[in-house]
């Protein structure tokens, strides 16, 4: 997984999520947040939708929130 982990609380839970800036590119910048199917996981979205070379190129952040352990799914995460 590329980019820089952060978590953030929310209803006791932890969510964990990457943010990947551009090399080389600062100030402010438009945000694209990537979510994963249901059994997906942040670094499948991130390695199948291939935005961040995009981003790069039109400069833009991506953010790849990560789902939680879902009771009932033997892989993957969830949002629910």
């Amino acid at each position: 997984m590329n980019g820089i982990k952060r978590t953030v609380e929310h209803d006791g839970k932890s969510r964990d999520y990457w943010t990947v800036v551009p090399p080389g590119i600062t100030g402010k910048l438009p945000t694209v947040l990537l979510f994963h199917g249901g059994m997906g996981t942040a670094a499948a979205i991130q390695r199948c939708a291939n935005m961040d070379d995009k981003a790069a190129t039109k400069g833009f952040i991506t953010i790849y929130p990560e789902g939680h352990e879902t009771p009932g799914l033997s892989e993957g995460k969830a949002w629910n």
